[in-house]
């Protein structure tokens, strides 16, 4: 199952992110608890809807998962050349925004979204497909030039996003029911690149993916079998609610479970075909019911089955040691819907498989994904949406005692948690003797910087000002962003240099993010974030900075 025409977008988009740095990981099997995630796909098509679904996937996640189905740019990789321009540029800007806490799963295929073609050639901009290389016309996968273009750009990714798991078949496992013929193609590629890649990175776990529903036909079930068999885990594609479409590709019925669609009797019967580690590429459950006229299709979407499909998925992955799981979508995306062109009611399908709606309203089944994902890396600051200076700005001659309730900073507890790759401490060199201060370093880069510290709501519901002293070894912004437990957001932005400065800033005087509108007002009572950030890297500052801050409270 395919979603979206195009990944092209959120790749194009997330160069407006909040950019975090990838770290590099060991590539090896994990055991014990399954890792969760998300892919990033965007519900609109504003840098503020990818910033925002960005920063909700960093926080509910342990796995970045990466899935790559537009194209390959079998020319280059034929003739040993750079990748395109355009898709070098989006692969270095993904590289920049995985979280440094998080394992990575990249996804590619050889195959066009039939599951039966080769891929399209990648062209030198989004909506242009490439030029497919003459000798590669009507060649089937198991031509050699195919196989040496293809292992040529596994290699490229590998290198480029060092991933923990590796999938170079998406849903390719589909082709054994559907195109029962042209599979031993395939498999004869499969193996051979299988193997290649084997002997380079022989820790790296590969394999390529299936939905369980088709594979659960038994000449389907003994076709792919020598396959599961060589890989290092049996990848899964399963949206439970789709049967109805399943059925029409060829799949036998889903069985019939005890009220729960029959999923939980499909996923008992993967773990006895092969004792395999397992892994769930992609899934999701809709909310919202689906009907394709095209198709002559109804699907059938509940709020309540999303939730205990999500709950059963809990169990299920942590009884049947899955190395990972990947829910396709955090976000419906009826907002970016609404804006693709005529010829797009494909994309219903998973157009609300989302645990937040299309306004960031969570579903039941996030408390449930919370169960085993709560704990996450914070999330990735927004940029406010324009600049004022805050009233109320002042250097008094000295801080008052602290009072009222401290956000620090005299225990590392304090700390606020800040963007991989920065730096951040306690310092002893506060504003004056006794006091201590959070110490702030970073590299500039083309993107924000940023903190975050969560905090409890209801505990400022007083708080009438906040209060900090703060300081920066070179001249520039600070932009100060609080969050409501609504989604409502405030901002301020103050300048700031060498000196000492003492601030105590009404918290009135706030300005709105017109973004995130609600009610207009800001409400202590509901504060759930504090975010710094720093967007000098955009406008071309280079180097480092630091910033200090000191007793810091609200009163």
């Amino acid at each position: 199952m395919k979603p979206f025409p195009s990944q092209r977008l959120y790749r194009y988009l997330l160069t407006w992110c909040v950019g975090v740095l990838l770290g590099t990981p060991s590539m090896a099997l994990s055991a014990g608890e399954p890792l969760y995630g998300f892919t990033p796909f965007p519900y609109d098509y504003t840098a503020e809807a990818v910033m925002r679904t960005h920063a909700l996937v960093v926080e509910h996640s342990t796995l970045y998962a990466l899935h790559f189905d537009d194209c390959v740019p079998w020319q280059e990789m034929l003739t040993n050349q750079p990748l395109p321009a355009r898709l070098q540029q989006d692969w270095d800007d993904l590289t920049q925004r995985i979280p440094q806490s998080h394992k990575v799963y990249v996804a590619l295929t050889p195959g066009a979204k039939d599951r039966k073609s080769l891929a399209p050639a990648c062209g030198a901009s989004s909506d242009k497909p490439g030029t497919m290389p003459q000798e590669l016309k009507d060649a089937r996968f198991d031509h050699p030039r195919v196989q040496q273009a293809f292992l040529a750009y596994t290699r490229r990714a590998i290198q480029q996003f060092k991933p923990h798991f590796l999938n170079i078949g998406i849903e390719m496992g589909n082709m054994a029911l559907r195109y029962p013929k042209d599979w031993p193609h395939f498999a004869a590629f499969y193996q051979q690149v299988y193997a290649a890649l084997k002997q380079e990175f022989p820790a790296l776990p590969i394999s390529f993916s299936i939905n369980p529903q088709m594979l659960r036909e038994p000449q389907t079930a003994n076709r792919v079998k020598p396959l599961v068999e060589q890989s290092d885990y049996l990848g899964l594609s399963f949206y439970p609610y789709s049967d109805p479409m399943e059925r029409k590709l060829g799949a036998p019925a889903m069985p019939a479970g005890p009220g729960q669609a029959g999923w939980q009797d499909m996923l008992a019967w993967v773990r006895t075909y092969t004792n395999k580690p397992l892994a769930m590429c992609e899934t999701g459950f809709t909310t919202q019911d689906v009907t394709l006229k095209q198709f002559d299709l109804h699907l059938r979407g509940d709020s309540t089955l999303q939730e205990a499909y999500v709950r059963d998925l809990v169990q299920i992955t942590k009884r049947d040691d899955y190395l990972f799981v990947v829910w396709f979508l955090l976000v419906d995306y009826d907002k970016l819907y609404a804006k693709m062109p005529k010829g797009s009611e494909v994309n219903l399908l998973w157009r609300n498989i989302g645990l937040f709606d299309g306004e960031l309203r969570p579903k039941p089944a996030l408390q449930a994904w919370q169960t085993f994902a709560a704990g996450g890396p914070p999330a990735a600051p927004q940029p406010v949406s324009s600049v004022t200076a805050p009233s109320g700005s002042a250097r008094p001659p000295a801080a008052a005692p602290l009072q009222g309730v401290a956000v620090g900073f005299r225990h590392a507890s304090d700390l606020f948690a800040c963007a991989p790759g920065s730096r951040v401490a306690l310092d002893p060199a506060g504003p004056r003797a006794g006091l201590s201060a959070m110490r702030w370093e970073y590299q500039h880069k083309r993107d924000w910087q940023w903190c975050i510290k969560e905090r409890k709501s209801g505990d400022l519901r007083q708080a009438k000002t906040v209060h900090f002293w703060v300081r920066s070894d070179a001249e520039g912004p600070l932009y100060m962003r609080f969050d409501e437990q609504s989604g409502e957001s405030f901002y301020a932005i103050i300048n700031i240099g060498p000196e000492w400065q003492a601030v105590s800033l009404p918290l009135a005087d706030l300005s709105l993010d017109t973004a995130t509108t609600k009610d207009g007002r800001f409400d202590p009572g509901q504060l759930t974030k504090l975010f710094l950030a720093d967007s000098t890297g955009l406008d071309g500052a280079t180097g480092k900075r630091t910033i200090w801050l000191s007793e810091w409270r609200f009163e």
